[in-house]
């Protein structure tokens, strides 16, 4: 059952005047979270190999950055720019992103 129908019978459950206003994240079954997770993931995941490889060349300006935190700080702003989240939201995508799929940006660029 959806999220949507699941609201509509709790609403004629429970009256107008209770749960029509009330959104509840919480609702979502943890399955259908998990689908929806994964379908953004490999969206993204598709689409940031292009965005730091090629859009942002990584292999040339990763040298100006002499501590990780600032190159991933701008790797963000781009991410979060071309994918149109927020840059909190850019940096936990590129940090799983790094983790568990690539190891590093450098082998995924494939720099020398």
């Amino acid at each position: 059952m959806s999220t949507d129908a699941l609201l509509v019978e709790l609403d004629k459950r429970a009256g107008p005047t209770t749960m029509s206003r009330l959104r509840l994240p919480s609702l979502t079954p943890r399955t259908v979270r998990r689908t929806r997770g994964r379908q953004r993931y490999d969206k993204y995941a598709k689409a940031l190999p292009g965005i730091i490889c090629q859009g942002w060349a990584y292999c040339k300006k990763r040298k100006k950055y002499s501590r990780s935190a600032e190159l991933m700080t701008a790797l963000a702003a781009i991410v979060a720019e071309r994918l149109h989240v927020s840059q909190p939201t850019a940096l936990i995508i590129l940090l799983i992103f790094g983790r568990y799929l690539v190891g590093t940006f450098d082998d995924l660029c494939e720099c020398t």
